[in-house]
C-alpha cells in the first residue's frame, strides 16, 4: 500500500497536479544525515529531527530522482515531516509547500538547490527544522541573504555548502541550533552576524578555517563545537595568536575543540565556564596544563585530553564530578600514588597508548565507582601490591600490549569485582592458579593462544594437580580462560 500511494502521488506530481491524501499513515522516518556530533557524546542533545517529535506524520521521498518541486507540490494538512533528501532537485517553487500548513520539518539535503534563491511561503510558519546540507551556493564568495520567510526556524542545517558568510541574519528570531560544519568559514562574526544572541544556544562549526572566536558575542551558547579548525590557544582576557576566548560564556555546558592546533591554555581560560559538563581537547598539541587552570570546572563530567603531548598529569582537583576521562596517546610514563583520589564518581578511565612503565601503590585509591580501566599499549611489566584497594569495583581491566610475562605480576589481591581481564599481546608464559585466589570465580581472562606456554596448577597447599582447573573456549584467535575452581 505504501508503494502504491507513493507511485500514484509521483504520477500526479509529474502531471503537474498536487496530490491530496485522504488518509496517510503515521510513522517515523529515520534520517541519519541530520545528526550532529553530539551523537558521540553521552548526553542526548535535541537536533530537531522528526523522531524527536511525538505523533509526527512523515513522508519520505528521498532517493526518488526528483528534479523540480513545483508550486503546491502536495496537499495534506496532516504531514509534519517531509524528507526530499538525496535527489537531483535544482528548483523549488516558493509556494511548493503552501498546502502543507502543519509542516515542521523539511529536509532538502544532498540536492542541487540554489540555496541563495531558496524561499518559503508565509503559510509555512510552523516550520521549525530546515536541512539544506550539501546543496549549491554558487560562487564560494557569494553572500547568502536570508529572507523573512525563515523567521520561525529553530534548527538550521547548512553543512557542506562551501559557505563563507551570509547576511540579513536578524530575521532569525527563534533560531536555537545552527549547523555550519564543513564549510570555508574563517570568521565567526561574519557568519553569525545579527542573529539574536538570546536564542542561539547550539553552534556547530567543525572543520572550517576559523582562527579567532570571541566568546563575548556568544554569551548564550550552551554547546559549541569547533573541531578541526586552526585555533592555537584558549584564553579569557589575556589572548594572543589564534585564540578562542571563553570570556562571558557562563552558560556553556559542552565544548569540543578536537583536532585544532592548541599548544597553550592560559590559566584564566575557564574562569567563567564553571557550568561545563563535557570538554574535548583531544588531538591537539598540548604539552602542559598550568596549576589551577581546571579548578573552576567543578561540574565537569566528561574530559578528553587524548592525542596530545602531555608528559605529566595535570592537576585535577577539584574535578569531583568526572565520570569519563581519557588520556590516550600522550607521553605519560608514570602513574603517581593517589593521583585520582578525588574521582569518586569516575566510571571510565583510559590511559592507553602512552609510555607508562611505573604504576605506584594506591594509584587508583578511592575510585569506588570505576568500572572500566584501560592501560593497554604501555610498557608495564608488573603492577605493585595495593595498586587496587578493596573499595575498587573495576569490572573490565584492559592490559593488552604490555610487558607482562607472569600472571602473578598483576597483583590482583583486591580484584573480586573483576569480570574481564584482557591480556592479549603480552608475553605471558605462566598462569599460576594461586594468583587467582582473590579473583571472582567467574572472571574471564583473554589471552592469545601463542602467548600461553604452560599452566602451573598449584593448590593452596603448594601441591600440584594433574588436571587443569581452567575451562576455555576459542573465540576468534583468542582463548577466554575462565577460572572454575582452584580446589580439587
Amino acid at each position: 500500500m505504501k508503494t502504491f500511494i507513493l507511485f500514484m502521488m509521483l504520477i500526479d506530481y509529474i502531471n503537474g497536479s498536487p496530490y491530496s491524501f485522504g488518509e496517510f499513515q503515521r510513522h517515523t522516518t529515520t534520517d541519519s544525515y541530520a545528526s550532529s556530533k553530539s551523537d558521540t557524546n553521552i548526553f542526548a542533545i535535541l537536533t530537531g529531527l522528526c523522531e524527536e517529535t511525538e505523533d509526527n506524520i512523515s513522508l519520505n521521498l528521498s532517493y526518488t530522482g526528483l528534479q523540480r518541486i513545483h508550486e503546491k507540490f502536495i496537499n495534506n494538512s496532516h504531514i509534519t515531516c517531509l524528507n526530499l533528501s538525496n535527489n537531483n532537485i535544482i528548483y523549488v517553487s516558493p509556494t511548493a509547500f503552501e498546502l502543507l500548513p502543519n509542516l515542521t520539518y523539511l529536509n532538502l539535503a544532498n540536492n542541487r538547490v540554489s540555496v541563495p534563491a531558496f524561499r518559503l511561503s508565509v503559510k509555512n510558519s510552523k516550520l521549525k527544522t530546515l536541512v539544506l546540507d550539501n546543496n549549491h551556493f554558487g560562487d564560494q564568495n557569494s553572500i547568502f541573504n536570508f529572507h523573512d520567510t525563515f523567521s520561525n526556524i529553530e534548527h538550521l542545517y547548512l553543512r557542506q555548502n562551501s559557505l563563507n558568510s551570509f547576511s540579513n541574519t536578524n530575521i532569525f528570531l527563534n533560531l536555537r541550533h545552527l549547523y555550519l560544519s564543513d564549510n570555508i568559514i574563517s570568521s565567526v562574526d561574519k557568519i553569525i552576524g545579527e542573529i539574536p544572541r538570546s536564542t542561539l544556544t547550539y553552534l556547530y562549526l567543525e572543520r572550517n578555517s576559523i582562527r579567532h572566536v570571541n566568546g563575548t558575542t556568544l554569551y548564550n551558547l550552551e554547546y559549541l563545537a569547533l573541531d578541526g579548525n586552526r585555533i592555537e590557544s584558549l584564553c579569557n582576557q589575556y589572548c594572543h595568536n589564534s585564540w578562542l576566548s571563553l570570556n562571558r560564556m557562563t552558560k556553556l555546558k559542552h565544548l569540543s575543540l578536537s583536532g585544532n592546533q592548541i599548544t597553550e591554555i592560559e590559566s584564566d581560560s575557564f574562569l567563567e565556564t564553571s557550568n561545563l559538563i563535557t570538554l574535548d581537547l583531544s588531538n591537539n598539541r598540548i604539552t602542559t596544563i598550568r596549576k589551577d587552570t581546571l579548578k573552576p570546572l567543578t561540574m565537569l563530567e566528561v574530559l578528553s585530553l587524548s592525542g596530545n603531548r602531555l608528559t605529566t598529569f595535570p592537576e585535577f582537583f577539584p574535578l569531583i564530578n568526572i565520570q569519563n576521562f581519557t588520556l590516550v596517546n600522550n607521553n605519560l610514563a608514570s602513574i603517581p600514588t593517589e593521583l585520582f583520589s578525588d574521582f569518586r564518581v569516575l566510571k571510565y578511565l583510559s590511559l592507553s597508548n602512552n609510555y607508562i612503565s611505573n604504576v605506584e601503590k594506591r594509584a587508583f585509591l578511592n575510585l569506588i565507582s570505576l568500572e572500566e580501566l584501560d592501560l593497554s599499549n604501555n610498557r608495564i611489566e608488573n603492577l605493585p601490591e595495593e595498586w587496587m584497594t578493596p573499595q575498587n569495583r573495576i569490572r573490565n581491566l584492559n592490559l593488552e600490549d604490555n610487558y607482562f610475562t607472569d600472571f602473578k605480576n598483576l597483583s590482583l589481591e583486591n580484584a573480586e569485582s573483576l569480570e574481564n581481564i584482557f591480556l592479549q599481546r603480552n608475553a605471558i608464559e605462566v598462569l599460576n592458579v594461586a594468583s587467582f585466589l582473590n579473583v571472582s570465580e567467574y572472571v574471564s581472562i583473554h589471552i592469545e593462544d601463542q602467548s600461553k606456554r604452560r599452566l602451573s596448577n598449584t593448590k593452596k597447599d603448594g601441591s600440584s594437580s594433574d588436571s587443569t582447573t581452567f575451562s576455555y573456549e576459542y573465540a576468534t584467535s583468542n582463548i577466554n580462560y575462565r577460572y572454575d575452581d582452584y580446589y580439587n
